[in-house]
């Protein structure tokens, strides 16, 4: 039953010499080497050299290793198992999804975060994942200082006066999250208005105080301020 895949001598279609017959290239008598007595036949130091070469589970790396003491033939090998195993994750893996509350505080309006300087504001951001994959968060903190996230979403933003300098090419700045699971990931971009009262009253978040221009400013006290869209501070009377 073990050999009802070979094809028997006249089915063959292929000519054969008189000393390379059939019979020389099916012998009845051959028995191919297997894994378990290859690796039992190797010194441990031989097998441990292996092992480290194709780890414990790459077990076509290991074969032919071990059969034919080919290093090159081995990696080779191992290395087309791995793409297998790789292409066949990522045609099952399902992508992670990532969700926060738009609208949970007085600092998170429609899904923007407006902040002031000298604020720090937390934020859950919700990963989640159907295969139950480990997801890692990481914010883009090297654009926006002050910004972290834990292993749990817990997102934390201490605003200083260094972050109304953010070069941001006349946009606001956007904050950008993201959660993979190790193949796939989901991100979510939130934009952030920054605001510096400096004592002068409160941020009006929704008034365009320069025209044309995504502009936040403050007003009361002796007048108004506005934070321009580059972020320097400037007065004018109202």
């Amino acid at each position: 039953m073990g050999k009802s895949w070979q094809v028997n001598e006249s089915e063959s279609l292929f000519t054969y010499t008189n000393d390379r017959n059939y019979t020389f290239y099916n012998p009845t008598n051959h028995t191919p080497p297997f894994l378990t007595a290859e690796v039992a036949a190797l010194n441990n130091e031989t097998l441990q050299s292996y092992l480290t070469t194709c780890g414990q589970t790459n077990f076509a790396c290991l074969y032919d290793y071990a059969v034919t003491g080919n290093r090159q033939l081995a990696v080779t090998s191992g290395n087309i198992v791995n793409e297998a195993r790789q292409l066949h994750s990522l045609s099952t893996n399902r992508a992670p999804t990532l969700t926060y509350e738009t609208n949970q505080t007085s600092t998170v309006v429609e899904g923007t975060i407006r902040v002031m300087v000298g604020q720090t504001i937390n934020i859950q951001f919700n990963g989640s994942d159907a295969d139950g994959d480990a997801l890692t968060y990481s914010v883009n903190n090297n654009e926006i200082a002050g910004t972290s996230i834990n292993g749990s979403g817990y997102f934390t933003f201490v605003v200083t006066s260094s972050n109304l300098n953010i070069n941001v090419s006349g946009d606001v700045p956007t904050l950008i999250v993201q959660v993979i699971d190790g193949l796939a990931s989901a991100v979510v971009e939130v934009k952030v208005l920054m605001c510096d009262c400096a004592g002068n009253g409160t941020c009006l978040w929704d008034r365009p105080l320069q025209l044309g221009t995504p502009s936040y400013g403050v007003s009361g006290g002796g007048g108004a301020v506005e934070i321009r869209k580059d972020y320097k501070r400037n007065k004018f009377k109202e």
